[in-house]
């Protein structure tokens, strides 16, 4: 699956923080044919310094994809696409 797909296929599915660890935000959500999208920010202090999370925080998939260093999509147990770019 190439990224104007996933854009245009799931670009409105909502995701919801999920946790924080180690510098590392997880958000996380299910698009309606199933497809669990998580998507990961930070890595390091200086990456999550200015940003504002908070444990209601919700975006959007297409919001979030290109800005954040990691996103997964996973099918009935088989990742569908896969986005890393750890300069962001």
């Amino acid at each position: 699956m190439k990224l104007e797909e996933v854009i245009s296929k799931y670009g409105e599915v909502k995701l919801t923080f999920d946790f924080y660890h180690k510098h590392t935000f997880k958000f996380e959500g299910t698009a309606p044919d199933g497809t669990h999208i998580g998507a990961y920010c930070g890595g390091d202090a200086q990456a999550i310094f200015n940003k504002e999370i908070f444990s209601d925080s919700t975006d959007t998939l297409g919001n979030i994809i290109g800005k954040w260093y990691y996103v997964q999509l996973v099918r009935q147990g088989e990742t569908i696409f896969e986005l890393e770019d750890f300069s962001k």
